[in-house]
């Protein structure tokens, strides 16, 4: 697997903030490579010609791509994601041979038609390979009038003549200028820097507690100590408000109390007040828009399946990382969170089974204040679920009990699962309502405009297009402060689920794969999340640099599976942590300057 920091050389949007360097000018962002080697030229489809991997003549590198004349119009085609209203240059080497017979010289063209059509569908064409027998760089340009292009590769045009390709580039040109954040170079921290949140609770809590310290000691002053003070609420009223919490996690979840002491210890905060803390501050504090969540069928996705939340509330530090308890019966999940508190406010488990908690279900009759909030039970969903069916009969155990707590409103529940289910749920302090969706799109709120453009989409859906849709206005907005679009795998749910996280919910997306073993640590301390609020860059700049790694995700899944085909499992977790690491480094360098905007 080529490393992700040799791969990104030519994002100088990227690199200029992690050298130092100020890009005044349009940019111009790579956004798809191909060097043709063996394992990515049958990606390629092919039209009245042969392709295949050749070795003995090539541009640099192992192989080309040789086409071979099989008719009258051999070329080669590939869809890509672009993005209507930008720019974009295609450069790639070609060598055709001097033996040809053919009068239509090789080219390279774009068309929004297909890759199977004649020269009368091209929207933009090279110029043709005027000198034989040596490598010359063909390039074009073109605006995009859709959300799909396809590239397309040509050979000479009589039976027989070859024409060969190499070292392929896509750029999107003319991106909005950015500018460094300050005068002097923003300093990078290394995303190589990765959090094991693995163990026992209290090795966990720890290291919790100690990379977030001033996060859980500002947010218990701000949202908890504070707000009861003025209220006239003493130390111990507090405490014993959350009595009922810490019994219901000394019977379900008792590793975390251990977990929770432990933070507090590694914090320098009061341990009791701060349990206290994590099982009360979610109450009555939410403000604004509702959060929302979504999902599309798989019928609509050949067979893949795609969740996404964005989450709204008060701009406190958000987080992203990915747990591993050495509890027995305890599912591994990647989740986000507020800095202070280990809870889920959106969250993917090893079993498959994704999920988030918004506002605004069932009207509350008769509100109950004692008990675990929806933060509290997505994550004990998250580690004794593994799928839609078990998270609902959590949910209504737990309301039948009189446990649910969620104060003056009720909780709006969407999970999906790895068999394809999406199960929306609606409960109170004594009723649960579900459905199971199988229309194209569901969504967990009224976003009139981010629906229809979803219900728009060509199918099937890719993943990018699916996550694109978070930033639409009319589900982004200023206090959208994390957001986190997810795959479930349904043949490796353990291993290559993976979650898009950005934090606030308009900025780049981060991954993190549920294979992984360390989390980097630019993701779980927050730095992610400052840097995301001062970044200066709009999703003009974000969509290309996510379709670029997504392209690389899709490499680096085929390399995995590789390895586990042959037993090499542990080998697979390391790459997986560090094409993780190499993708956070080069996406902080990316946000780290740019120009103010919002959502699309």
């Amino acid at each position: 697997m080529v490393p992700w920091t040799v791969v990104l050389t030519g994002m100088a949007v990227a690199l200029a903030a992690a050298d130092g360097l100020s890009v005044q000018d349009p940019g111009e962002v790579v956004v798809f490579v191909d060097s043709f080697e063996p394992d990515t030229i049958p990606a390629w489809e092919t039209n009245q010609g042969l392709a295949e991997a050749a070795t003995d003549i090539v541009h640099q590198g192992s192989a080309c791509l040789k086409l071979t004349d099989q008719g009258i119009n051999a070329q080669v085609f590939l869809p890509l994601n672009v993005i209507p209203g930008l720019r974009y240059r295609v450069r790639v080497q070609a060598y055709r041979h001097g033996s040809n017979t053919g009068d239509w010289l090789g080219c390279a063209a774009v068309s929004f038609q297909g890759g199977r059509g004649s020269s009368s569908s091209y929207v933009s064409r090279s110029g043709f390979l005027a000198v034989p027998d040596q490598w010359c760089e063909l390039s074009l340009e073109f605006e995009a009038r859709t959300r799909r292009a396809f590239l397309i590769l040509v050979g000479q045009n009589a039976t027989g003549d070859v024409t060969r390709f190499d070292d392929l580039r896509v750029t999107c040109v003319g991106v909005p200028p950015l500018t460094p954040v300050c005068r002097r170079p923003p300093e990078i921290a290394s995303a190589s820097t990765g959090v094991e949140l693995t163990g026992s609770p209290l090795q966990i809590g720890r290291r919790w507690g100690a990379l977030n310290a001033r996060a859980i000691a500002d947010d218990l002053e701000e949202y908890y100590s504070a707000p009861a003070e003025k209220a006239g609420l003493p130390r111990v009223e507090l405490i014993r408000r959350s009595e009922k919490f810490v019994s219901l996690a000394r019977d379900l979840a008792p590793h975390w109390l251990d977990e929770a002491q432990a933070v507090a210890q590694a914090a320098g905060v009061e341990p009791e007040l701060y349990l206290a803390f994590v099982g009360s501050v979610y109450r009555s504090i939410w403000r604004g828009e509702d959060c929302t969540s979504f999902a599309v069928s798989p019928r609509y996705t050949d067979g893949r399946i795609f969740f996404h939340k964005n989450r709204d509330n008060d701009p406190k530090r958000q987080t992203a990382f990915v747990i591993a308890s050495d509890r027995p019966e305890i599912n591994k999940f990647i989740a986000v969170s507020d800095a202070s508190v280990i809870a889920c406010m959106m969250m993917v488990n090893d079993k498959g089974l994704a999920g988030s908690a918004d506002v605004g279900a069932l009207q509350e009759d008769k509100p109950r204040y004692r008990g675990w909030m929806n933060t509290a039970l997505l994550r004990y969903i998250a580690e004794k679920a593994s799928d839609c069916q078990e998270a609902l009969a959590i949910i209504e155990q737990f309301v039948r009990d009189g446990n649910y707590a969620g104060g003056t409103v009720g909780t709006h529940w969407l999970f999906v699962d790895r068999h394809g289910t999406i199960l929306e749920i609606s409960n109170n302090s004594t009723r649960v309502e579900h459905r199971i969706h199988d229309q194209k799109v569901y969504f967990s709120a009224n976003r009139t405009t981010a629906e229809a453009r979803m219900q728009q989409l060509p199918e099937p859906i890719g993943f990018a297009a699916f996550h694109h849709v978070s930033r639409d206005q009319s589900t982004c907005f200023p206090q959208s402060i994390s957001g986190m679009s997810v795959e479930v795998s349904r043949d490796h749910p353990d291993l290559l689920t993976v979650a898009w996280i950005a934090m606030p919910a308009r900025s780049l997306a981060f991954p993190l794969f549920m294979g992984g073993v360390r989390t980097p640590q630019i993701l779980v301390n927050g730095q992610v999340d400052l840097a995301g609020r001062q970044s200066l860059g709009d999703y003009r700049q974000w969509e290309p640099i996510e379709e670029f790694a997504f392209s690389s995700q899709r490499r680096l899944e085929a390399e995995v599976r590789a390895l586990l085909a042959e037993g090499r499992t542990e080998q697979a977790r390391e790459a997986l942590d560090q094409w993780t690491a190499s993708c956070c480094q080069a996406h902080l360098a990316a946000i780290s300057t740019g120009e103010p905007s919002g959502c699309e």
